[in-house]
């Protein structure tokens, strides 16, 4: 009953995110999921890690960002969405003339793999912030709420283009944030305290 509902809630709001749709917000929210156009902001906190931290304990972060993508990305992607095997919104037959999907370049209409949960879109990110907050603090406040912000709206474009529930996006941040956070924490044990940074 509990899991119904749950369920229930959780097709209400995929379907009232994706169901309000513009042509314009078609292109934004495209822009906002695909991962390349945030490769300058990617570039940019790497500089400021090593500006912050000098070359050795920088390749130790690249390493820890390795381990973090082999966590929130590659098992994520090839083990536990073929593991649940529950269908993206995209791909439920019955639904094929209710989901709004956006084209991708080629014309296409973007459907994202088979399986979708958990979104490996928001455990990267999640991760990703929960690290370089832990790491790099003190941060001001208006970079943890950009961060919230970045966060939010990379999972609200997966909704919208019609690829993921809300429950796979919450799941993918709670992962994605477990990760980051376990793997900060051993960052600075290990790394940051032997060079008495932290």
């Amino acid at each position: 009953m509990l899991w119904d509902f749950f369920t229930e809630w959780d097709h209400r709001i995929f379907f009232f995110i994706n169901g309000n749709h513009t042509a314009c917000l078609d292109q934004i929210m495209w822009w906002l999921s695909n991962r390349n156009t945030w490769i300058p902001l990617y570039a940019l906190m790497l500089f400021q890690l090593y500006r912050r931290h000098s070359l050795r304990p920088f390749m130790w972060s690249l390493l820890f960002l390795c381990i973090m993508l082999l966590m929130t990305d590659t098992l994520v992607s090839y083990g536990i969405k073929p593991a649940v095997m529950r269908l993206r919104p995209s791909h439920v037959p019955e639904w094929r003339e209710m989901v709004h999907l956006v084209l991708d370049p080629n014309g296409q209409p973007y459907r994202g793999g088979m399986y979708g949960f958990f979104s490996s879109h928001a455990s990267n990110h999640a991760g990703l912030v929960i690290f370089f907050m832990m790491i790099m603090r003190p941060l001001k406040s208006w970079v943890i709420w950009a961060f919230a912000i970045w966060l939010f709206l990379i999972g609200y474009s997966r909704i919208y283009l019609g690829v993921h529930y809300p429950a796979d996006i919450l799941v993918g941040l709670i992962w994605g944030a477990g990760v980051g956070a376990i793997l900060g924490r051993v960052y600075q044990v290990w790394i940051l305290r032997q060079i008495k940074i932290v």
